[in-house]
């Protein structure tokens, strides 16, 4: 490959229209991956989608687009991109940011936009003195250098915006970094602990199960409510035993997960197992004898001295804010079947009541998993593009200069000053600086 090919390569990679290009096809795609469900099961899509709907979108990794090889290319093409943009701009930015011209010369006076020639009469020293706080005033405190016959003072500000760019630049290759990393290190999964109970792998998103290397133990779960009954908090006492040790105890709550080995465990979803043991009151009208029924969910039971079966289904930690409850599907000869709540606190009416004496729930917490080992490395890499923005769209590197050619009883000024962005704004400093001089 011959130089002038070599130079149209690295011109197409550094150039503006492809990283905006790269940048709006991401962003489709990025739309495109919320609009899609990812990772869900088949059944799920099945009930959304066409068998040959489903067919296409899944040869087109669309259900896990952000780990699809065209979306890795993408990624790393845009990498490529951002590397050929800082190399190339880079070291024209480090001269500028490393560059302090201390003297003006006539040969840096001739580039410099902002310049301007004072006569000031009387002591020189004095003169001296009143332009080094003038400049101190408005921009920094001058650095003063004396040349011959001439004192130079020379100022400037926001030296570090000349990197804003690269910084940008190299922050975005960071998250990049930290996001490749995370995807090909990383998974995202789920699992359920059912109270006193222990578990050693996780359920991930693809469908397949992941050991943990250690051992997760669920001592307890509550779950508080609001009046309207709706669930408040949920909170899993959890148990981390590793090599046959605990070597963590945490509650986790919403929002205050569980960290191990980089593993994070985080509060879910809740739920009650089959096969509880449950013990019910029927009772014929107010008045009417007391008959005891034990039964479990999924199964049907008959009530004592009658045609009447009953079949729970469904628990409720706080059926309408009252307590607990167990929904059961009532059969009776001669008339169809019906739904009813039995509540611990029941009352007595008309036809059969139900009433829940007594239960035994064992309730499972559900947390989702994940591990990130990139997210640091995305983390600093945001915090990084905040600077680099506010560098590069908040500041500008404003030099001034003053050149003083003393004589007896009057001095020579030259002023000059000169800057990267935002010429409107300096000017006016610029100016105020002028007029401050000759008064």
């Amino acid at each position: 490959m011959n130089s002038d090919s070599i130079s149209k390569l690295i011109k197409f990679f550094s150039s503006l229209r492809l990283t905006v290009s790269l940048f709006i096809i991401l962003a489709i795609l990025s739309i495109a991956g919320t609009v899609i469900q990812q990772n869900a099961s088949v059944n799920e899509y099945l009930r959304v989608y066409s068998l040959t709907t489903y067919r296409v979108l899944n040869a087109l990794d669309l259900f896990d687009m952000y780990h699809s090889w065209w979306f890795i290319t993408l990624l790393v093409l845009l990498s490529i991109n951002l590397i050929a943009c800082f190399l190339k701009g880079f070291p024209r930015a480090w001269r500028a940011f490393s560059l302090q011209k201390r003297t003006l010369d006539e040969e840096l006076l001739k580039d410099l936009q902002f310049k301007e020639n004072l006569k000031i009469s009387g002591d020189p020293k004095v003169a001296r003195e009143k332009l080094s706080m003038l400049i101190g005033k408005n921009f920094r405190k001058p650095v003063v250098t004396q040349v011959n016959n001439s004192c130079h003072l020379s100022s400037e500000k926001g030296r570090g915006s000349r990197l804003g760019s690269s910084i940008i630049h190299l922050s975005i290759l960071i998250i990049l970094g930290g996001s490749l990393i995370g995807s090909r290190l990383g998974f995202e999964g789920w699992v359920r602990i059912v109270e006193g109970e222990t578990i050693d792998r996780i359920n991930l998103n693809s469908g397949v199960q992941r050991e943990l290397g250690f051992e997760l133990r669920c001592d307890d779960f509550e779950v508080s409510f609001y009046d309207s009954g709706k669930p408040k908090e949920f909170r899993s006492d959890i148990t981390v035993i590793e090599s046959g040790r605990e070597v963590l105890h945490k509650s986790l709550r919403v929002n205050h997960p569980l960290t191990y080995k980089g593993i994070g465990f985080y509060q879910s979803d809740y739920g009650n197992t089959g096969g509880q043991d449950l013990v019910f009151g029927v009772r014929e009208g107010m008045n009417g004898e007391e008959k005891i029924v034990e039964a479990t969910f999924g199964e049907m039971v008959i009530v004592p001295d009658s045609q009447v079966r009953i079949h729970p289904i469904r628990y409720d930690f706080n059926f309408q804010g009252k307590g607990p409850a167990v929904q059961i599907v009532v059969f009776a000869p001669d008339s169809p079947h019906r739904m009813v709540w039995a509540p611990v606190d029941c009352q007595d009416s008309e036809g059969l009541n139900f009433c829940l004496k007594d239960f035994k729930i064992v309730q499972f917490t559900g947390l989702r998993v994940a591990r990130d080992p990139g997210r640091w490395g995305v983390w600093a890499g945001c915090v990084l593009l905040m600077l680099g923005l506010m560098m590069a769209l908040f500041m500008s590197h404003q030099r001034v200069w003053v050149r003083i050619e003393e004589k007896e009883d009057e001095s020579m000024v030259t002023v000059a000053g000169s800057v990267n962005r935002n010429k409107e704004a300096f000017a006016d400093k610029f100016n105020q600086l002028l007029e401050e001089i000759r008064s």
